[in-house]
């Protein structure tokens, strides 16, 4: 995980996506950052709440190689997304609308074992067996 020199500027950048989330969220901390819905999120607050779920992976399923995340969209899946990257895993979108046996098959050829979803879709990845859903993001109180 190096940064590289940008010579035109002099200054180091990122080279991860979670990286570059974190260098401007310490340069624009009160600034909007995501918007959907009625919904904002400043940088301070998707920052510290991926790093908040990150932590959570990582004592939840520390050995796994990718972690699941439901595509529904909303701003959780942002976090979702961003705390996976953070947490050094690879994320596997899983997306409700697949029928039952084909998001069976994704789980046991990925070997997957932890997702991440919202309440919305809790029913259904609790069903198919993931080790986590959406209580790791009330239990960090990351559901705001």
């Amino acid at each position: 995980m190096g940064v590289y020199k940008d010579i035109s500027r002099g200054v180091h950048s990122p080279q991860f996506v979670h990286q570059l989330v974190e260098q401007v969220s310490l340069e624009n901390q009160d600034r909007i950052a995501v918007v959907f819905g009625g919904h904002k999120l400043t940088y301070r607050q998707l920052n510290d709440r991926a790093d908040a779920l990150a932590q959570a992976i990582l004592y939840t399923d520390p050995e796994a190689k990718h972690i699941g995340v439901s595509t529904t969209r909303n701003l959780e899946m942002i976090i979702g997304v961003l705390a996976i990257l953070k947490s050094g895993k690879a994320y596997l979108p899983l997306d409700p609308a697949y029928p039952e046996h084909r998001l069976q098959q994704i789980k046991a050829d990925s070997g997957l074992r932890t997702c991440l979803s919202t309440v919305q879709d809790d029913r259904l990845f609790d069903r198919l067996g993931f080790r986590l859903s959406h209580q790791i993001m009330n239990t960090h109180n990351l559901r705001r």
